[in-house]
């Protein structure tokens, strides 16, 4: 069962001074040029965590339940140029400490605090610049001691135990450059050698231990090498014997160096096997029993952007390298920690290049066997940032980002979880990929948002490959097959149904090269059931492309694009005419030196899309943003400037900012300057551009979207990292206006003691005063009222009913709001003075469409001061069967189904949701009419008098699912053809909405600009079928705001696809009579553009046209024979024609032959659904003539209808003649007296409607008034 919750309304212009934005959160941490990578447990959890270290800084993430890593934790941000890194629990406390080598910063060390929490560097040694390390112990006391390696010397600091370390020691001075080193037993005498990789020494030797942390002079490994840069060892051949392992910088040709084992012969002797691999430039070799076989496998990093595994089977031979990456640019590390848990060892890895820039690390599973699954991201920095795309990717009603960097070869998506978002989770990766321009769509229709990007080619064609990234619904992607586009460089790529078929085809826009090349263009690419593959070029040739907005400024349904370049003419637009098939470039007059952006807009609230767009200022330009008001049918007015000058301003998007009711425009600029709001003001002009507080700098491209559903637009945007030029920054600015707030309650104040009791609830629908400026905020069902707005002095007291007593002090509250925190103390206790209990009902439905099952909502509600029991019921009608109902009834009594509740409480209300089919397409044009009522019980238990609704709905079998309705409807209720309504009747207002696209809508919004011929104090909120909130604006702006709803969509829930609102509203007092009041809503899914709904029209009158046949005939006979003429008014239906000589007839003219002449009374009864009227005259029939009442062309009217002058013509009325104008209610309204047989007379000031004009003998005429 839905339940109604009310929430607060106000009017906010007065209460949102300005926007107020919360700093900017960056979705990407800064991360750098990886410089190495390992895993270990930090936090002491069992599972293993990830450290990397970059230029920029050392962090660690943290392994979560699900597997995914957290968000950086921060070790160190000094800007080390880390070379190695190394762990292990060096002060015995049993947490794993980190121990570094770096570039001018030495040897040192982070101990591990516990809790993962690392401590700060600790320097252990400092020569300049240390190239790496490796952690044993050497002198054999228990303890780890590390040795290091600089350009000159290799050394070794002897541990203490605690952390600390004693002086180094050298090992040797003898190499040159030492670029790996490593400790192992080499000659099996029990303690640790040291084994080095002197690159250019082209050394390969190793320093014996002589059991006391002395060591030998070195003793070169025998054999060939070139540049070796590491080295390990590993039992290759399962002799017991530890075996070397040299990885070369270079390859020699003639010997075949790179990859080559030593075999350890025994006492220290070493023998070349064999050259594993003789590709060069290998940077680092590891070793690890990768298909778990039991034998030593190696993985290698080689060839500055590839890696491989190369099987063992045991006994050292060797399988041929096994693709592990390729094309991941400067490769200089990998570990192989067992990541996920499973038994595997896994691969990790960092993409390591600052030109340009990749800073990526990743890592891929081991599934068994040796086999890996695609790579993962565990981080990446954002570098040359795509669009952000904001959507629901996993489809928990958190809105994520999706975002392309093409410098680090990504495209990615962000899960947002609530309080912060996640590390970036890979779509698509690999050489080269440019996803510069994306777009988020479900086009496979399975209710998983899939993700279009592109890159382009590799062969250098200057040609863009995409495809679509297929979700699987388990957070991964399959790549559909790809399809070129002539698309270079990139700028615009857009999802849009092109050939008005349905289903959206690809969009794009190249800006082309320069101004000199004219090598810009437009084009499309069509979908064919899925299949992207004819191209399309619109334009061609031209200089510049930088913007094209696609939008419907003719209202046809018709796309238009509306194009921006930088040579003339600067703006212009293309019409679809068709199939795909668009008219020519057409110029939009300005004064451009060039277009850089454009948007569609209502700027003037006349209901039409006006344009907007900014100017490109070139070398001579200046800058500038203008608007063309639509004029309607295709036609826009001249240009009308709304900024020139400074800053600049490049992107924009045109929304309500500050929740004033009127269009605002935010923008951002490439330059040194936060993003700026201009604001609409009361007289359609716009402030000067102000910058936002809270907002990043040099932002390049931004969406405006509600993440948090709380009713205000936040910022997603990228930019300049200003603390980090080697990364991007994409960003998210909260707005803040609908977050702190002034919040209370109202409740009941059963002991009348002026303080809430445990036992008090709330009461809902009560009215809160705010001042200055607001009308009011309500309560919703637990009594909870909040004012949202700027920092201010405010007064806020409770509009009580006759029936309440307020029962607590103050009466009004004076408060001092900052802005900054919630104040939520107020409290208003209420009791009731009167036991009488006032009941009301209403019926709701969507469209009622022929032979389709549609939702009922049956609401009934507390509109009083006293709680009390009840039932519900409702009339079944022959034209809609039931399906079901929620909850059931409690009886059924032939064809009313009757509900019973209790303790129903003051501002309360409750729902049945009923499911009926409707009668078939042989009643279209039927008017459905079903009964409704809620009888309340006294205290006593006897029902009192009934509260009754009467619900009518006109079924159809084409229908608009988003639609408005009014009630009193009574163009609804034959024989009404208008929709007259009393002066004194309240309007009840029913926005229907459906949810027709191909996924859940979360957020829906409902703009609807209420008349000012109705008493906006008088507004209330109504039923509903999902909880909402209200927002009445001083323009007189409502708005509904529905949060987080997941509307389900057509295809997948078709009844579940629907949603209304209501709300009450009378008209001002001393309307005029027959004053029209107009109205219409827009609906807005996910803040796509609004749904117009149709205008419903009431007219206002004193009292209801009564549109009963005034029955009148004339007549004409010769002889016996007599020909009747109707002559009544108000359009019968039906007539009963009395001749008086006992004969008659049901025609309308009938012609009756006498039997003899004489006198006969005739009597004429003319009847049609408003009821029948009979008139009578006595008329002569002679042998030779008959008379009777003045002929039908005694009086005539001309032109009628008629607009500002009627012509009266009479031929036998005595003269002068008084004439009478009457309204269709029968209220008399002008008069005239003809002195002669023809006269004008002025009716210009009738409004336009249905009239009747009487003679002094009763002759009636119709009078129509068209304007």
């Amino acid at each position: 069962m839905f339940k109604i919750l009310l929430f607060p309304y106000f009017v906010l212009a007065a209460l949102m001074v300005q926007a107020q934005i919360a700093p900017s959160i960056d979705l990407f941490e800064p991360v750098g040029d990886i410089q190495y990578t390992l895993a270990f447990d930090v936090d002491n959890d069992a599972d293993f965590d990830v450290i990397c270290a970059t230029n920029e800084r050392l962090f660690w993430l943290e392994q979560l339940a699900d597997g995914s890593f957290s968000r950086q934790h921060l070790i160190a941000t000094a800007g080390i140029s880390y070379r190695s890194l190394a762990y292990a629990d060096v002060d015995a406390d049993g947490d794993e400490d980190l121990i570094y080598a770096a570039n001018d910063a030495g040897l040192g060390i982070h101990l591990n605090l516990g809790n993962g929490e690392m401590g700060p560097a600790i320097e252990l040694y400092n020569p300049g610049t240390v190239i790496d390390c490796y952690l044993a112990d050497f002198n054999a006391d228990g303890r780890l001691d590390i040795v290091a390696s600089t350009s000159s010397e290799v050394r070794w600091l002897p541990g203490n135990g605690n952390g600390s370390f004693a002086p180094p020691r050298l090992v040797s001075d003898q190499h040159e450059t030492t670029t790996s080193v490593h400790a192992e037993d080499l000659d099996g005498d029990g303690d640790q050698d040291i084994l080095v990789a002197a690159q250019f020494s082209d050394r390969l030797a190793w320093h014996e231990n002589s059991g006391d942390g002395i060591f030998s002079d070195y003793r070169l490994v025998e054999g060939l090498y070139d540049g070796p840069s590491s080295v390990i060892t590993a039992d290759l051949d399962g002799d017991g014997l530890p075996d070397i392992i040299c990885a070369n910088r270079q390859e020699e040709a003639d010997t075949g160096a790179g990859l080559v084992w030593y075999r350890n012969l025994g006492g220290g002797n070493f023998e070349m096997v064999d050259t594993l691999m003789s590709r060069g430039w290998h940077a680092f070799v590891h070793a690890v029993d990768m298909d778990v076989d039991g034998d030593m496998d190696l993985v290698s990093c080689h060839g500055l952007d590839e890696m491989d595994w190369l099987a063992n089977d045991g006994s050292g031979n060797f399988s041929e390298p096994i693709e592990l990456e390729r094309y991941a640019a400067y490769l200089r590390f990998v570990d192989t920690p067992d990541l996920n848990n499973d038994g595997f060892p896994d691969i990790l890895y960092g993409v390591n290049s600052n030109s340009p820039q990749k800073q990526t690390v990743l890592w891929r599973a081991s599934t068994g066997g040796g086999a890996l699954a695609p790579p993962e991201l565990i981080t990446m920095g954002a570098y040359n940032l795509s669009n952000p795309e904001v959507v629901d990717m996993d489809q928990d009603g958190l809105l994520d980002v999706v975002i392309g960097s093409d410098g680090t070869d990504a495209l990615v998506w962000l899960k947002n979880e609530g309080q912060q978002f996640s590390q970036p989770r890979l779509i698509a990766r690999r050489h080269n990929y440019t996803p510069k321009s994306i777009a988020v769509v479900d086009i496979n229709n399975d209710g998983w948002p899939d993700v279009l990007a592109g890159s382009i080619q590799d062969n250098g064609t200057n040609r863009s490959d995409f495809c679509f990234y297929i979700q699987n619904g388990d957070g991964a992607f399959t790549a559909t097959p790809y399809f070129p586009t002539y698309y270079y460089p990139h700028r615009d790529l857009q999802m849009v149904d092109m050939d008005n078929d349905g289903d959206l085809d690809m969009l794009w826009a190249s800006p082309g090269t320069n101004t000199i090349n004219l090598d810009a263009s437009v084009g499309w690419v069509r979908n064919d059931a899925g299949v992207f593959s004819v191209q399309t070029l619109l334009i061609s040739g031209v200089a510049e492309i930088l913007d094209v907005l696609v939008t419907d400024l003719d209202d046809d349904g018709q796309i238009e694009l509306v194009i921006c370049k930088r040579e003339n003419p600067s703006l212009g637009w293309m019409e679809h005419t068709g199939n795909g098939n668009y008219t020519a470039l057409q110029e939009i007059p300005n004064n451009f030196t060039g277009g850089l952006y454009a948007q569609a807009a209502d700027i003037n609230g006349d209901g039409l899309l006006d344009l907007v767009a900014s100017n490109e200022p070139a070398v001579n330009g200046v800058d500038r943003i203008a608007w063309w008001p639509n004029l309607g049918n295709g036609q826009l007015g001249a240009q009308q400037d709304i900024y020139v000058g400074q800053p600049p301003l490049e992107k924009f998007v045109i929304e309500d900012f500050d929740l004033d009711g009127r269009k605002d425009i935010v923008a951002s600029t490439y330059q040194d300057y936060p993003m700026q709001l201009l604001r609409q003001l009361e007289d359609g002009t716009f402030s000067d551009p102000g910058p936002i507080a809270g907002t990043a700098n040099k932002v390049r491209n931004f969406v405006l979207i509600d993440m948090e559903g709380d009713g205000d637009w936040d910022i997603v945007g990228n930019g300049d990292q200003p603390l980090y030029p080697s990364t991007n920054r994409l960003f998210i600015s909260y707005n803040l206006a609908n977050d702190e707030s002034i919040s209370g309650t109202v409740f009941y104040d059963l002991d009348g003691n002026g303080q809430q009791g445990v036992d008090e609830t709330g009461i809902g629908r009560i009215p809160i005063t705010v001042e200055p400026a607001a009308i009011a905020v309500f309560a919703d069902e637990n009594g909870q009222f909040t004012v949202y707005g700027a920092s201010g002095a405010y007064t806020l007291s409770p509009q009580l009913d006759d029936c309440w007593a307020l029962t607590t002090t103050p009466e009004s509250y004076e408060v001092t709001f900052d802005g900054t925190a919630s104040i939520d103390s107020l409290r208003f206790g209420v009791t009731p003075n009167t036991e009488a209990p006032e009941a009301a009902v209403t019926l709701a439905s969507a469209p009622t469409r022929c032979g389709f099952t549609v939702p009922f909502w049956l609401n009934y509600r507390n509109d009083g001061c006293w709680a009390f029991d009840g039932e519900v019921y409702l009339v079944l009608s022959d034209l809609a069967a039931l399906v079901s109902a929620t909850p059931e009834p409690g009886r059924m009594e032939g064809d009313t189904l009757f509900w019973n509740f209790s303790a129903l409480a003051p501002g309360a209300s409750r729902s049945v949701e009923l499911m009926m089919t409707i009668a078939g397409v042989a009643f279209i044009g039927s008017t459905l009419e079903i009964a409704t009522g809620v009888i309340p019980y006294d205290g006593a238990g006897q029902a009192l008098s009934a509260e009754a609704f009467h619900f009518y709905s006109v079924i159809n079998c084409a229908y608009d699912p988003n639609d408005k309705q009014v009630y009193p409807n009574r163009s609804e209720q034959p024989p009404f053809m208008d929709n007259y309504t009393l002066l004194d009747e309240t309007l009840m207002y029913t926005l229907r909405f459906q949810n027709t696209g191909n996924d859940t809508a979360f957020n829906i919004v409902l703009r609807d600009q209420l008349s000012d011929q109705l008493d906006w104090t008088t507004f209330r909120p109504g039923s509903s079928s999902h909880p909402y909130e209200a927002t009445l604006h001083d323009g007189g702006l409502l708005e509904f705001h529905f949060r987080n709803i997941l509307l389900p969509d057509s295809t997948v829930n078709e009844p579940g696809s629907h949603g209304f609102v209501q709300f009450e509203i009378a008209s001002l007092p001393n309307l005029e009579e027959g004053a029209a009041i107009d109205n219409a809503a827009g609906i807005y899914f996910d803040f796509n553009p609004p749904i117009v709904t149709n205008t419903v029209n009431s007219i206002m009158v004193e009292m209801l046209p009564n549109f009963t046949p005034a029955a009148a005939f004339n007549y004409t006979g010769i002889g016996l024979e007599a020909s009747f003429f109707d002559a009544s008014t108000n359009d019968p239906e039906s007539w009963l024609w009395e001749f008086g000589d006992g004969n008659s007839s049901p025609a309308q003219d009938p012609v009756h032959t006498y039997e003899e002449a004489g006198a006969y009374t005739v009597c004429l009864t003319a009847a049609n659904a408003w009821g029948s009227t009979q008139y009578c005259e006595e008329i002569t029939i002679s042998l030779t003539s008959a008379t009777g009442v003045a002929d039908a062309a005694s009086i005539q009217l001309h032109p009628n209808p008629a607009n500002t002058t009627v012509w009266v013509d009479c031929s036998n009325l005595p003269l002068p003649q008084q004439l009478v104008l009457y309204s269709a209610a029968g209220k008399p309204l002008q008069s005239i007296t003809l002195q002669k047989r023809q006269a004008a007379w002025d009716i210009s000031a009738l409004a336009a409607g249905s009239y009747w004009v009487r003679t002094e003998d009763g002759v009636v005429l119709p009078l129509v008034v068209v304007k």
